[in-house]
């Protein structure tokens, strides 16, 4: 095999892993709401458990196996969730264009990280009195402090959350999670 399809192998095995950590939350939270697991989900917990029953390791079972120096499919989401929530103080915060918003919000997370964040961390909701920027900065920074990740410090980095929230994100930026590539 070579380095192209080895890489290749390796991004499917770490999105099948996103894809499988998707699931489990999805589970969890039909449980936790009392609803109705749908057939799809079942079945594949269902042929997942019985793995688990007779000896597959159960990050292997569930689909949750990773190679050797993959990023973790919580980080990932986490990173996914920090992103729409920056995306969101992006949209409550005032400007003419989105590089002025991007502007903006990244002087607010700079601040909110410094003075907000220290005193709201340990709260399970942001204040009552929160604007809207606040609140989304508070989720992103929970769904990043999760993970060991942290916001965006500049408007360059916003404006690219922006982009790819989009859909126009520039094709040199389209890789693989967590890197960078040229065209």
């Amino acid at each position: 095999m070579d380095a192209r399809a080895a890489h290749a192998n390796h991004h499917e095995t770490d999105q099948g892993a996103v894809a499988a950590l998707r699931r489990v939350v999805a589970v969890r939270q039909k449980l936790e709401s009392g609803e109705a697991i749908p057939p799809d989900l079942v079945g594949w917990l269902v042929q997942a458990l019985g793995k688990i029953e007779t000896g597959t390791d159960a990050a292997e079972a569930l689909g949750l196996a990773l190679e050797p120096g993959s990023e973790s499919p919580h980080r990932i989401l986490a990173r996914e969730r920090r992103n729409a929530w920056l995306v969101a103080a992006l949209e409550a915060t005032e400007g003419r264009t989105r590089w002025e918003r991007a502007e903006a919000v990244a002087v607010a997370a700079r601040d909110f990280m410094a003075r907000r964040w220290p005193r709201w961390r340990t709260r399970a909701e942001p204040p009552g009195n929160a604007t809207a920027q606040q609140r989304a900065l508070y989720q992103a920074a929970r769904a990043a402090e999760v993970a060991g990740l942290e916001l965006p410090g500049n408007a360059k980095q916003f404006s690219r959350l922006a982009a790819a929230a989009r859909g126009h994100e520039p094709h040199v930026f389209v890789s693989m999670p967590g890197r960078f590539t040229g065209t």
